[in-house]
């Protein structure tokens, strides 16, 4: 996951200097769907199997990530509120 991540920070970074980290990556192969999140120093990442290619190649990455960043991220008892208290 580490290397993922470098090779995605240097992906962004080459298409605007000032681009530092790269926080979603998503790789569709033809029925799996790997995705990685980071924020903070936490990573999350996902494998997602499909059992019809049709529906991995039709998968909706932007309203799944919306839905992931405001229900497990951002929402009442996520990740954010979790690093809080722990750091208290």
């Amino acid at each position: 996951m580490a290397s993922m991540r470098r090779s995605a920070n240097q992906f962004a970074k080459s298409f605007d200097s000032k681009q530092t980290e790269c926080s979603t990556l998503h790789v569709r192969g033809a029925d799996n769907i790997y995705s990685l999140y980071a924020f903070d120093k936490i990573v999350l990442a996902f494998y997602s199997h499909f059992e019809e290619a049709e529906a991995a190649r039709t998968f909706d990455f932007v309203s799944k990530d919306n839905q992931l960043q405001n229900e497990v991220i951002e929402g009442e008892g996520g990740l954010k509120e979790l690093m809080r208290r722990l750091k208290t």
